[in-house]
């Protein structure tokens, strides 16, 4: 019985260690999955025929697919770590050495290759890395970096001494203009070679009865290789009729020419334009915890032909009760475009909260909109330390399940064998 004793003993520690391997494989597939969670997009940057002393732009997308705002610091390494550079679209001057990526959400980003004048020929690697920090605004922050330990972005630039000068014109447009105001004709050009390149536009204006009442060329506008820009090439209307004109537009680029369109517009009076705007929506952009901050948006149309000065304009209620007032500072949105007008708002408890507001521009304002929602008690446990937490529960279970049954098998063996 002794022997029989000890068989269930090893067995029971055969099922303890299989328990055991259990939880730690769970673990590492957690931290596999979590791991997996974070991405970038493309995740190689290629650049062909290079030219020396060019400057290359592309653009890369940070993924954060966890329920955590992610905070990377970047480092680059590599035969080309110090030809990159990483800035934030809305500013290509800054240069970045840290990103933010919010919780189940991403960030685009603007990769930068300038290209050493004294480069040889050749193809050059090399690698951006995004490694994760712990973010000390947020509980359990260190915890989370040790999981999700970071990505990379590789980059490969070959350099050539050969240089392609090419580009394409995706259209050109022109809108109606009120008396006195600069008319716009606006170019999008995409740069399909390997250097800047500045094509010359000149235009041709005519009116109803087929008149020349003016001409003008430009050509001061540089577009980097492999983009695209709409350069807007400006025509004075002081002193014009009013009425229906037409713009003829030829495009050229070293030398020769590379399309021609004609574009119509009328020249109104003044005020016909102005004022014409529309707020689409307010929305709520993060989550916020009690105590923080709520990021607020208005989404506004500017439906004039000419460019406007926006402001949001809103109050925040903490059910019933007025606890703020809050107008942002002026935006300028372009004609057609839909702006994120955007404002903050402390949200001091948890509970419900509403937003009214309007966009005020041009001295006229949209209707209002409203917008409720909900800040629940912060400070929650993470879903993978609630998995863990179950994890090892169903070992300790297990464990003490085993102890229990040996306890009672080992006086009958005794017994036994006395």
């Amino acid at each position: 019985m002794i022997k029989g004793d000890a068989c269930m003993t090893a067995r029971a520690v055969k099922l303890s260690l299989a328990a055991l391997a259990a939880c730690v494989v769970g673990l590492l597939l957690l931290g596999s999955v979590r791991a997996q969670s974070i991405g970038v997009v493309p995740s190689i940057v290629d650049i062909a025929d290079g030219v020396r002393g060019e400057e290359y732009t592309k653009i890369v997308t940070l993924l954060n697919q966890s329920d955590a705002e992610l905070t990377f610091e970047v480092a680059r390494e590599g035969d080309v770590a110090g030809w990159v550079s990483l800035h934030p679209l809305e500013d290509p001057t800054k240069s970045l050495d840290r990103v933010v990526v919010p919780a189940n959400g991403r960030t685009p980003l603007m990769v930068s290759v300038a290209v050493p004048p004294d480069a040889p020929n050749g193809v050059d690697k090399g690698i951006i890395s995004f490694k994760s920090v712990s973010n000390s605004n947020e509980p359990g922050g260190a915890a989370r970096a040790r999981v999700a330990t970071g990505i990379s972005l590789s980059l490969k630039v070959s350099v050539s001494g050969v240089e392609k000068l090419s580009g394409t014109v995706q259209y050109v447009s022109a809108d109606d203009v009120e008396v006195g105001d600069p008319l716009l004709i606006k170019t999008a050009f995409s740069n399909t070679g390997n250097i800047k390149a500045q094509p010359e536009i000149k235009l041709q204006v005519k009116d109803s009865a087929g008149s020349v009442v003016g001409e003008a060329s430009y050509s001061d506008t540089a577009v980097g290789a492999g983009q695209t820009n709409t350069i807007a090439s400006p025509w004075e209307t002081s002193g014009k009729d009013l009425g229906a004109y037409t713009a003829s537009v030829a495009v050229s680029l070293g030398g020769n020419q590379i399309y021609t369109q004609e574009v119509a517009f009328q020249i109104v009076e003044v005020g016909t334009l102005r004022g014409l705007g529309d707020l689409q929506k307010i929305t709520l952009d993060n989550s916020p915890d009690p105590g923080g901050v709520a990021e607020i948006a208005a989404h506004f149309q500017n439906q004039a032909h000419t460019a406007t000065s926006a402001s949001f304009v809103f109050d925040v209620y903490y059910g019933d009760q007025l606890v703020d007032s809050i107008t942002t500072p002026e935006q300028v949105v372009q004609p057609d475009e839909v702006a994120a007008i955007k404002g903050s708002a402390n949200v001091a408890e948890k509970g419900k909260y509403t937003v009214r507001g309007k966009v005020t521009f041009e001295g006229k304002s949209t209707d209002a909109k409203e917008l409720s929602f909900s800040v629940p008690v912060g400070g929650g446990l993470p879903i993978w330390a609630i998995v863990v937490g179950v994890v090892v529960a169903v070992l300790l279970l297990v464990s003490g399940g085993l102890a229990w049954v040996l306890l009672r098998r080992l006086p009958h063996a005794r017994r036994t064998e006395a």
